[in-house]
């Protein structure tokens, strides 16, 4: 008989949850990546911008709307940035949750799945068992065969007592007029 788990429905079930919140988990992780690149390169941008403005002051080639717009550009590029990392603070925060979702899932799976493995280990003993204790009958059948004795195995196997299955009024049952050469084969086994 094949091992089968009571609760493997279940067990697949937990399995696809995790699943499930693990992808949820790596798409935030994504965008968590995602919003940090893209803070970095805002932060690039405003860099570039300043020290690209420092020097055209010194040498007095801009003029007072250059400087106003260079002006409005950084402010616009400073409230983008704080914009990104707020959303990257909340995203963050959002995959800590999600982590924790996914983690409790995973237990619950494992848990399934270690009561599954002990389940499994219980049948296979079993298993074993079973086997071994069919190999040792068949050992003690064939020896005692081989020695010419009948093993108590046939008179339990027919629902009589050892005694009552060999006993004088049992040789001399129906068989014995049916067949009497093989009553005599019988009997001198017996002996």
């Amino acid at each position: 008989m094949a091992f089968r788990f009571s609760l493997e429905g279940l067990l697949r079930l937990r399995a696809t949850l995790e699943q499930v919140e693990e992808r949820a988990l790596l798409r935030l992780w994504q965008d968590t990546r995602r919003l940090e690149q893209e803070v970095e390169q805002v932060a690039a941008l405003r860099l570039r911008q300043r020290s690209r403005r420092v020097p055209s002051v010194a040498g007095g080639a801009l003029t007072g709307a250059d400087l106003q717009f260079a002006g409005f550009l950084g402010i616009r590029l400073e409230l983008e940035e704080q914009k990104i990392r707020q959303q990257l603070l909340a995203k963050q925060e959002e995959t800590r949750r999600q982590l924790d979702v996914f983690t409790a899932a995973r237990r619950r799976r494992e848990a399934m799945q270690s009561l599954r493995d002990r389940e499994f280990n219980v049948y296979r003993e079993a298993e074993h068992r079973r086997e071994q204790r069919g190999l040792d009958e068949l050992f003690l059948l064939q020896l005692l065969l081989t020695r010419g004795k009948r093993p108590a195995k046939f008179a339990q196997l027919a629902g009589q007592s050892m005694p009552e299955r060999w006993s004088e009024k049992s040789r001399q049952g129906p068989g014995a007029r049916r067949w009497p050469g093989l009553q005599a084969t019988f009997n001198k086994d017996l002996q």
